[in-house]
Parts: structure tokens; C-alpha cells; sequence
């Protein structure tokens, strides 16, 4: 049996191993698909706020932090399409490693292996994930919300409860749609 402090490295390197395989599959053919309307919409509202310096600008769409997240990326200066969809990207790579932090917490390194070849060969997460859309921006606050409630379920902890609420109101601002993970 490995001594604690080898076995937790051991655990980290293959989590970055499983990360990295991730990022290098979601990276592979970005650029594949032609854009979609949705993609564009987003695009173009994070383009309009920078131009009418309005915050508000957009906000019927439901979604102010998933154009705030391309607007951090500056995915409206050169190739829109391909810096919105690397955002995207990035998001889901966070995403995927939280869904590894709680299969390792529910059923240690072999859950977690399970997950990341899962998550990793899945084809719908592989088309989604690479697509400049507010699912996969929202997918983070739900995913980090989910992971943190779960570590309630053994010690209950203020932070962790607070950062629950956090999470899923950031969610909720990511994509109206996620106020079902409310209940």
C-alpha cells in the first residue's frame, strides 16, 4: 500500500492526465461546425454591450453571464466564433473536473476514471461542449453547486453552503433555464 502523500500524488496526476485527454479531445476539430444562430446571438449581444457600454443590454435573453463570460474572453475582436467556442471550452474542461472531484468523493479513483471515460467518449457533450452556448457556461455553476452540497452530505459546513446559493444563482444568471436546481 502507498505511503498517504504518494497516493494523493498519484491520485493528481491522473486527474491532470484525464483533464488534459479531456481539453485535447473538446480542442480537436473546434472549428468543424459551421456557426449556429445561437452562437451568433451570443456573440452579437456581447458585441452590443461593449459598443453601448449598457449593461442591460440583452438581458430579455436570460443569459447575462454567458455574454459576460465571452465579453471577459474578448470574443468579439478577431475570429469571434473560434475565441467564444474556446471559451466554451474552457468552461467545460472546469466543468469535467468537478464531475471527477465528485465521482471521486462518491466512489473513489475508479469512479473517477469511470466518469472521465465517459464524459470524455460521450458524443453529445462532445458536440455541445464545443459550441459558444450558455449550457456549458451554466454546466459550471451547476456542476461546482452539486459538488459542494455533496460535501455537505458529511460535514456541514457555512462555506460550503453559502457557496451552494452562490453557485446557483450564478447559474441561474448563466441560463434561465437552470431555476429547476433551485429545488
Amino acid at each position: 500500500m502507498l505511503p498517504k502523500h504518494r497516493k494523493l500524488r498519484f491520485e493528481l496526476t491522473l486527474f491532470t492526465a484525464l483533464v488534459l485527454i479531456f481539453l485535447a479531445a473538446r480542442l480537436s476539430a473546434i472549428d468543424a461546425f459551421p456557426p449556429f444562430i445561437d452562437e451568433t446571438v451570443h456573440l452579437n449581444y456581447a458585441e452590443r454591450i461593449i459598443e453601448t457600454a449598457s449593461p442591460l443590454e440583452g438581458i430579455d435573453l436570460g443569459r447575462p453571464l454567458t455574454i459576460y463570460w465571452y465579453i471577459l474572453f474578448d470574443a468579439t475582436a478577431a475570429a469571434p466564433m473560434w475565441v467564444g467556442r474556446a471559451a466554451t471550452i474552457i468552461a467545460s474542461v472546469i466543468t469535467f473536473a468537478a464531475w471527477l472531484a465528485i465521482a471521486r468523493l462518491i466512489s473513489g479513483v475508479s469512479g473517477m476514471v469511470a466518469s472521465a471515460v465517459a464524459l470524455t467518449l460521450s458524443t453529445y457533450h462532445l458536440f455541445f461542449e464545443r459550441l459558444a452556448l450558455a449550457d456549458s457556461i451554466s454546466a459550471v455553476a451547476v456542476t461546482g453547486a452539486i459538488y459542494a452540497a455533496y460535501r455537505l452530505r458529511f460535514r456541514i459546513s457555512t462555506r460550503d453552503a453559502v457557496l451552494v446559493g452562490i453557485l446557483l444563482f450564478a447559474a441561474v444568471c448563466a441560463k434561465i433555464n437552470v431555476l429547476a436546481y433551485y429545488g
